[in-house]
């Protein structure tokens, strides 16, 4: 993987973006080290991470935020719902359950407060009462917050 990104012509590329299968923050160190590698390949080139914001409890260290600041220009961080029992329900998060609503808030706080362009998302598959809910707490965090349309 490495080898093909020194291969790639980046001047193609104005913004690369994070995500897909899996959660990317679930290997934060090689996610860091690969984006830092980029942005010295392209130092102009936008980062981007999509991200379900539970990079804490996977490393297991609070500094996480900090982390991806260090390298990523923008993070989107999956609200999911507004109220702790309906993201469990669509989340089904396995580390620390009990923990994780308020850990991706906690998470968002530091990304925007470490100077990242820090938004919240959902997807219009909840109900239109969650998904106002989950606007209150983007408005209350002063995270912008995005309503992502479901796609089959």
């Amino acid at each position: 993987m490495i080898n093909d990104l020194h291969q790639r012509d980046w001047n193609q590329y104005a913004e690369f973006v994070f995500c897909g299968y899996g959660e990317p923050t679930m290997r934060l160190d090689f996610m860091c080290t690969l984006a830092k590698m980029m942005k010295s390949r392209k130092p102009d080139i936008i980062l981007r991470l999509n991200t379900n914001g539970l990079a804490d409890i996977y490393s297991g260290d609070k500094k996480s935020a900090e982390k991806i600041s260090a390298v990523f220009d923008k993070v989107s961080i999956s609200l999911n719902a507004g109220t702790p029992e309906e993201y469990l329900r669509v989340t089904n998060p396995k580390h620390y359950p009990e923990h994780a609503f308020q850990t991706m808030q906690d998470f968002a706080v530091s990304c925007k407060h470490a100077g990242m362009e820090t938004n919240f998302t959902v997807v219009d598959v909840i109900s239109p009462e969650e998904i106002e809910k989950a606007q209150k707490i983007a408005d209350d965090l002063g995270i912008p917050m995005h309503i992502r349309k479901y796609i089959s």
